[in-house]
């Protein structure tokens, strides 16, 4: 129970981290503005695989969920692979 409360701690730093001011996207992406609806679903996702359970969400077209399911894997796997 600690080791995924503290996962999920670090977990949630990496997402705000990934999708901040000074993280990859802004870097990489002059006119990066964050969504909130993305941040919000990776986090929920990431909470879901540390707890295994399951989370479903819905979202109009064009609000970024590939890339939200995307990220919050690639994430989950670099927090757990120990980096």
């Amino acid at each position: 129970m600690e080791e995924a409360i503290h996962l999920l701690e670090r977990a949630l730093k990496e997402v705000d981290f990934f999708y901040g001011e000074d993280g990859p996207l802004a870097k990489e992406k002059k006119d990066y503005i964050p969504r909130e609806s993305q941040i919000e679903a990776t986090k929920e996702i990431i909470k879901g695989l540390i707890d295994k359970s399951h989370v479903i969400f819905e979202g109009p077209c064009g609000l970024g969920k590939t890339f939200t399911y995307l990220t919050a894997i690639g994430l989950y796997a670099y927090i757990m692979d120990g980096n």
